[in-house]
């Protein structure tokens, strides 16, 4: 894989990377119950159970050229615009 579709995943799938960002930071700051005591915090094991499963699903997605998130909410944009576009049409 060149530097240029390694750039164009970057961009594509930065809003799972930035998931995953979020939970390596939260690791890294401590933020985990044992250490915190705060259940919301999730237990050492319940993150890198999370963080695995988001590893997984990312290298899927990347691997079978799948839709990312930002892919996702741009396409249920453009839909909803067509149908508003489609509905203000009507009323003219």
């Amino acid at each position: 894989m060149d530097s240029i579709s390694l750039r164009s995943n970057a961009e594509r799938y930065r809003v799972e990377f930035e998931n995953i960002s979020d939970i390596l930071n939260r690791l890294e700051a401590g933020v985990i119950y044992e250490l915190t005591g705060d259940r919301v915090d999730g237990t050492l094991s319940e993150n890198v159970r999370q963080l695995r499963t988001k590893l997984n699903e990312l290298h899927i997605k990347i691997e079978r050229e799948e839709d990312s998130i930002y892919d996702k909410i741009e396409a249920a944009i453009e839909e909803h615009e067509r149908i508003e576009w489609k509905q203000n049409s009507k009323e003219e």
